[in-house]
């Protein structure tokens, strides 16, 4: 997982976003990390098996 400033992720969003089509992108601010970037299809995947968690959740 690459990380960056919240300076560096500002100056460079186009390439943040090039970045998190293979990896997230940790982004930091006065040494803690407060963001992770991903991308739309690593998001919909957790938001499917987060889904199915609370549904499983539910059942018990």
């Amino acid at each position: 997982m690459k990380t960056m400033t919240s300076s560096e992720a500002r100056q460079n969003f186009s390439a943040v976003l090039s970045t998190v089509s293979g990896e997230p992108v940790t982004i930091s601010k006065q040494d803690k990390d407060v963001a992770v970037i991903i991308s739309s299809a690593r998001y919909k995947e957790l938001k499917k098996l987060e889904d199915i968690f609370y549904m499983a959740r539910r059942r018990n």
